[in-house]
């Protein structure tokens, strides 16, 4: 590669504050989503891409690659490695170079850069300069360019969704008291989940949470985690790639993880799918709707952080944006390939956008997206379907919106309504670690046959549903026969 210096003349010449310019990016963006087309970043023309980084405050990926078929594919072959690592500092230097020139004084990468990814060849930047961006544009070695930060301000409640506890009462009719107290929810026998408890309950299975964080003060995930049947030796590991702390105020993250894990024992909380399972948690987002860098780069790193745990075998997120990221196909990419099965939400929406299709990164094939349905099929109220949706997941009732799954709360033992394709998804994800539980030697490609052909839609694949309803008890039956 050449220095950047010797590159300057050859670059694209970009005008910077070019208000004219952004202004007509953002009409262009919300065309695109108001039209439901899919487009990537680099349908925009040179100018229109610098104008939407500018937009993005400056803030911007990008994908690095060799020139071989297999580039956006992360090596962990260590002579590969030593190739990526002398390609980035090649093109750091070259930027280094490049921006010296432009400001007229000595220019460090600590002054550009946001992260270096050590595991993805992605470098993340900070920086309005013209020529940094326009020596990126032209360089060989680059597979793409992507602003990190949401350019455009899309009508949905974002903080809002899923973070606020749902305090009101639970119907005695939506939940099945057991011996001990605890409480079953009404959504799981759609799915056969209380009969295949008979064989499985996820034992050994870890299972991985991506999310806004988990509430310290809830005893169910803590300090009786490992309680009454699920008194199996299991644990709970928590930590966060966003903020100081894995714990927050914010009740999403917390419904997910009880949907998953939460105990069968005798407070009378309700019972998670996978109550014997192993749980990972990772704080990487303030809310569901992923529309800053933090947030994006943060769910990258953690899907990375939980891809390398050899002890998770699936990983479950209920977030998502509307926007393709190649930031978040890299980062499921890695952990597919790193043999993680993955569940990500469909997407679930106010009035302004429940027309939309699937989110990403559940619209990525590397994911399984799922979606919410009530009693009859029909998707739930907010739901997103679609044709990149693989699996459904029962968790409204028909004749009442706001009777939903039945799960944990922020605090205490008492139940609330969870709904929504997060449900729907974390739901899944606990319906898989049962069925592995079956026979932990099964490879994620095994898993996956079982609960597509034991689905509802088995050979035919539904336009918006895909493979349709899970189907707990068949499947650990099919999976025993490995």
């Amino acid at each position: 590669m050449n220095s950047g210096n010797s590159r300057i003349l050859s670059i694209p010449v970009l005008k910077s504050n070019n208000a004219e310019m952004q202004l007509s990016v953002e009409r262009k963006i919300q065309n695109w989503f108001d039209q439901g087309s899919v487009w990537k970043w680099n349908d925009l023309s040179h100018e229109e891409l610098f104008a939407a980084i500018e937009l993005s405050d400056g803030e911007f990926a990008v994908g690095l690659k060799f020139g071989g078929a297999n580039d956006s594919l992360p090596i962990e072959d260590l002579s590969r490695r030593a190739e990526w690592e002398n390609l980035r500092e090649e093109i750091l230097k070259g930027l280094e170079d490049t921006l010296t020139v432009e400001m007229g004084r000595e220019v460090m990468r600590e002054d550009f850069v946001m992260e270096i990814d050590l595991h993805l060849p992605i470098i993340s930047f900070k920086s309005k300069s013209p020529a940094i961006v326009a020596w990126l544009m032209v360089c060989k070695n680059i597979r793409y360019i992507e602003p990190l930060n949401d350019i455009v301000t899309l009508q949905v409640e974002r903080t809002e969704s899923g973070c606020i506890p749902n305090y009101g009462a639970v119907h005695a009719s939506d939940y099945i008291t057991t011996g001990t107290g605890a409480k079953i929810s009404w959504h799981w026998y759609y799915h056969n989940v209380p009969q295949a408890w008979g064989i499985r309950q996820g034992m050994g299975i870890g299972v991985g949470v991506i999310d806004a964080g988990v509430s310290s003060n809830q005893f169910l995930l803590f300090q009786q985690f490992n309680s009454g049947y699920s008194n199996v030796g299991r644990s709970h590991e928590t930590t966060n790639t966003l903020g100081s702390s894995p714990y927050t105020s914010c009740n999403h993250g917390n419904a997910m993880a009880g949907l998953i894990a939460a105990p069968w024992a005798n407070f009378g909380n309700t019972i998670g799918g996978a109550h014997k399972a192993n749980l990972f948690t990772v704080r990487a987002a303030d809310d569901v709707y992923l529309n800053t860098s933090a947030e994006r780069l943060a769910v990258k790193n953690a899907y990375v952080y939980l891809a390398n745990k050899s002890s998770v075998k699936i990983i479950s997120m209920s977030m998502g944006t509307p926007f393709y990221s190649s930031v978040l196909l890299d980062a499921v990419t890695y952990a597919s390939y790193m043999g993680k099965l993955l569940f990500a939400a469909a997407g679930t929406s106010t009035y302004y956008t429940s027309g939309l299709g699937v989110i990403y990164p559940a619209a990525f094939t590397e994911c399984q997206a799922v979606t919410g349905i009530d009693d009859n099929d029909q998707t739930c109220q907010v739901c997103h379907d679609g044709p990149e949706v693989d699996f459904t997941v029962v968790m409204e009732r028909s004749w009442d919106v706001n009777r939903k799954a039945v799960g944990i709360n922020q605090y205490n033992d008492w139940p609330q309504y969870v709904g929504g394709s997060s449900a729907a998804t974390a739901s899944a994800a606990a319906i898989a670690a049962i069925v592995w539980s079956t026979k932990p030697t099964l490879s994620k490609f095994q898993v996956l046959w079982i609960l597509r052909y034991t689905a509802q839609y088995p050979t035919i694949p539904n336009s918006e549903h895909g493979y349709g309803k899970l189907n707990a008890l068949s499947a650990v039956q099919l999976a025993q026969q490995y």
